[in-house]
């Protein structure tokens, strides 16, 4: 059986109306019926279903937390995993390759979910995980991305798989590496160009627009999103919605009498 928490893309500490919020946006994003064409979508909805009908409730979230936490006890304790991990004041990257020099044999996986925010990554917080009770506290690396999976190898031969989800922001998607954002500007800025403020991860800034900037136009600042494994940033994307309710009467005029 999958882990219901994975399936439903939630951390295992997420609240039970959390789990709610993923169930309903999964449902109806796999439901059959809105996925004729598509022969796994039901599959897909059906695991949905299986996995929300065991973390629904606390009664029945309990029931399976405890079974998943003996099953881990048995494969091997999680003692060594905490010890090692809260003696580690380094950077993930560096408590990887450390791991990977101590352990040949294949791995013992656990898999888990960490949702976190784009300010969380762009300033690669230190973030904190609790498995089993315990608590792992850690530097989010700063060229993370959503669906990323993290590898930390332990001793004993145990392994844990983190998938990083990203929470919605509220002024910026992620596009690829590139972050995008809609700004509106008004007719007279859009004709005759000027600056206007705009916001990035880091604080608000100046944007340049050129006269005669249309709608959908779309202005990119180098350097201004999330840092990339190659080394440098990502650019901020800001795609221009020309605001016309201010518009004068007069340039109405002028506008229809062209």
């Amino acid at each position: 059986m999958q882990d219901p928490y994975v399936v439903l893309g939630v951390e295992r500490t997420a609240s039970q109306q959390d789990i709610k919020k993923a169930y309903r946006r999964l449902a109806m994003e796999h439901h059959p019926d809105r996925n004729v064409s598509d022969p796994a979508a039901e599959e897909k909805f059906k695991s949905v279903s299986e996995a929300y009908s065991i973390l629904k409730d606390e009664t029945s979230r309990r029931e399976y937390d405890s079974s998943f936490i003996k099953q881990q006890r048995t494969n091997r304790g999680f003692g060594d995993l905490f010890s090692d991990l809260n003696q580690h004041n380094s950077s993930w990257e560096e408590m990887f390759g450390t791991a990977r020099s101590r352990f040949n044999s294949k791995p013992y996986i656990i898999n888990a979910q960490l949702d976190v925010t784009l300010e969380e990554i762009f300033r690669s917080e230190r973030k904190m995980f609790v498995l089993d009770g315990q608590t792992i506290e850690f530097k989010l690396p700063a060229t993370s991305r959503p669906g990323q999976v993290i590898p930390i190898r332990v001793s004993n031969g145990q392994e844990l798989h983190i998938t990083i989800g990203l929470v919605s922001h509220n002024l910026f998607s992620l596009h690829g590496d590139d972050l995008h954002y809609i700004i509106d500007i008004p007719i007279k800025t859009a004709i005759a160009g000027g600056r206007v403020v705009v916001p990035t991860l880091a604080g608000d800034i100046g944007l340049k627009v050129p006269a005669y900037t249309s709608s959908h136009t779309k202005l990119r600042v180098r350097d201004s999103g999330l840092r990339l494994p190659s080394g440098g940033s990502s650019s901020t994307i800001y795609e221009v919605r020309v605001d016309v309710s201010g518009i004068s009467n007069e340039l109405k005029d002028l506008i229809l009498a062209t």
